[in-house]
């Protein structure tokens, strides 16, 4: 079985009411569930805006996919823009982890 992490967050405390953290995380359980992935740990960085990626919860997300030391194959995500709203920032996220064999 292959093992994953999860990143969840919203952008402000605002949306905590319409796009909860607790539905993110559900999601990606459910996701992991379906693809018969071992869900690892979720990371959550609770109401933070994704105008770029100096975030630590996300930081530290990567940080643990990419550790050779790690046996983690996959981040999971609700949405991209979970990650970044900034689509250069996406793309370099995307190939850093495809580049290191690793899935999004």
């Amino acid at each position: 079985m292959k093992n994953a992490i999860g990143y969840v967050r919203v952008s402000t405390n605002k949306q905590l009411e319409n796009t909860s953290i607790e539905s993110q995380k559900e999601e990606i359980k459910n996701y992991c569930n379906d693809k018969n992935l071992n869900l690892v740990a979720i990371y959550d960085e609770g109401a933070k805006s994704a105008k770029n990626i100096n975030r630590k919860e996300v930081i530290s997300a990567l940080t643990h996919l990419l550790d050779k030391n790690k046996d983690i194959d996959y981040l999971v995500v609700h949405k991209a823009d979970r990650l970044s709203r900034n689509h250069y920032d996406l793309v370099n996220i995307d190939q850093l982890i495809r580049s290191s064999g690793k899935s999004l």
